[in-house]
C-alpha cells in the first residue's frame, strides 16, 4: 500500500511529510512513554512524542547547513525548527494521519 506524502513549502524551504503506518506510530508512542511516579504508569512526553512524529514523518528537505550541504533529517536537527515551522509540519501531519483539527490540537502547545 502506498502511504501519503505531501510537500509543504515554508519560507522558502521545502518539508516532504509521509503518512505513518500504523507500527511507526506504536514505535513512536512507546519511544516517548515516561514514568509517572504519581500515578504509577507510563505517559507519553508530548515534547519527546511530537519530536520523534515529525522526524520520522519528514522524508525530505530542503534545509543546508553553513558549508551548504544538505542538512540530515534527526530529532535534534527537528528540535532546532523555529517553533512556527515545527508546530506547522506537525499540525500537517496529524492532517496527513487523518487526524481531525481538533484531536491534532491536543498535541499542541496552548
Amino acid at each position: 500500500m502506498k502511504l501519503r506524502t505531501t510537500t509543504v513549502e515554508l519560507e522558502g524551504e521545502a518539508f516532504t511529510l509521509r503518512e505513518h503506518t500504523a507500527g511507526e506510530d506504536l514505535e513512536v508512542l512507546q519511544a516517548s512513554l515516561t514514568w509517572d511516579s504519581a500515578t504509577g504508569r507510563p505517559k507519553p512526553d508530548l515534547r519527546k512524542l511530537n519530536v520523534k512524529t515529525l522526524a520520522s514523518a519528514l522524508q525530505e528537505w530542503s534545509l543546508k547547513d553553513e558549508e551548504g550541504k544538505p542538512l540530515p533529517i534527526t530529532e535534534e536537527n527537528v528540535r532546532q525548527l523555529p517553533r512556527h515551522i515545527f508546530y506547522t509540519l506537525l499540525a500537517k501531519v496529524g492532517e496527513l494521519n487523518g487526524l481531525t483539527p481538533e484531536e491534532t490540537r491536543a498535541f499542541l502547545p496552548a
